[in-house]
């Protein structure tokens, strides 16, 4: 690594090994930007870069995030974990957050963009047909939902207290379901495959899933990033034009070449199954966020809505599902 790129880094990314963070760091280095990454896994297609300082550590770490942050007047914070159990998820998504923005302010302040989730929205609030914009309630009943939404609501609650604070400048974004290249599970929000045999829909396939294309999120993220009149405030991030999970999974069959039966079970059927389930599950002694509860949040009827985004910005993502899709199966991973 040059040491020219170390001394002059002004752009943090965390998480930046991730989905996101990867496309992000190519974005802003396209852009002409030398970026400190902080990330935990290893990259040897960044060894020779001189445009990124790679930094590998665990973001759970105090001193890590302490030097992730020395000298740094940008911070992208997108690090946070899917898996492992509520300890896992507390500590990297949760307290890292805290840590982040206790010690920007303790360093004399800074701007922040932070990666949320729609996950946040209080599901037991929306009703069939409902239209969530940036003003509808977070999740207050955390028991009944997984551990990654019940950490990324724990840590927006840290950080909307920094919302109004006089030296850390800090916008929180709440994304739908990115995709594009290299996504680990292209139908998210959409099917479940089963067994490897079959891909079951909850519902008839008509509700609209929330998609923005990864390389939107990019480009949303440092307009945001840019733009003063962000600062302080909290966006939804989605493409206007979703489609439903039928529409979906018929141009995703066609490009993929997907031959599985597609099976969709009527809501109550759902339902129903998943009750019987989930009693099974606890007569094990098994604990875990009911499934009922999340299954009623997806089979719920939800229009999202990222207005206000464009409304400050001028911002409107370029990508529609149909373009997203051919891009992201045209394609594979990197590699990196």
């Amino acid at each position: 690594m040059m040491d020219s790129a170390r001394e002059r880094a002004h752009i943090l990314v965390t998480g930046g090994t991730g989905f996101l963070g990867r496309r992000l760091v190519e974005y802003l280095v396209g852009q002409g930007e030398r970026v400190r990454v902080l990330g935990r896994r290893a990259m040897p297609c960044w060894q020779d870069n001189g445009m990124i300082e790679y930094l590998r550590g665990d973001i759970a770490d105090s001193r890590v995030i302490k030097d992730a942050l020395a000298g740094v007047e940008v911070v992208y914070h997108l690090a946070a974990t899917t898996q492992g159990d509520w300890a896992t998820h507390s500590a990297v998504t949760v307290d890292a957050t805290a840590r982040l923005l206790e010690t920007v302010a303790q360093e004399g302040g800074g701007r922040v963009v932070l990666v949320s989730t729609l996950m946040v929205y209080d599901s037991d609030a929306i009703r069939n047909g409902a239209t969530v914009d940036e003003s509808f309630p977070m999740a207050e009943n955390l028991e009944r939902v997984g551990n990654y939404a019940r950490a990324k609501v724990e840590a927006e609650r840290i950080a909307q207290n920094y919302l109004a604070h006089p030296l850390v400048k800090l916008t929180i974004v709440r994304p739908g379901i990115i995709y594009g290249p290299g996504m680990h599970n292209p139908l998210n929000g959409v099917a479940v495959p089963l067994r490897g045999k079959l891909l079951v829909v909850l519902g008839i396939g008509d509700k609209d899933v929330p998609l923005i294309y990864v390389d939107d999120v990019s480009r949303a993220l440092v307009e945001i990033m840019n733009n003063e009149a962000t600062e302080g405030r909290v966006y939804n991030l989605i493409h206007p034009d979703m489609p439903n999970q039928n529409d979906y999974l018929t141009l995703y069959r066609k490009l993929s070449g997907d031959t599985r039966p597609v099976v969709r079970i009527p809501p109550r059927v759902s339902l129903l199954l998943l009750h019987v389930a989930e009693r099974v599950i606890r007569a094990s002694g098994a604990r875990r966020a009911s499934l009922v509860d999340r299954a009623s949040r997806a089979l719920k009827q939800v229009r999202y809505t990222a207005d206000h985004l464009e409304r400050d910005t001028g911002f409107a993502p370029c990508v529609g599902f149909q373009e997203g899709l051919q891009k992201m199966l045209g394609r594979g991973d990197d590699g990196c």
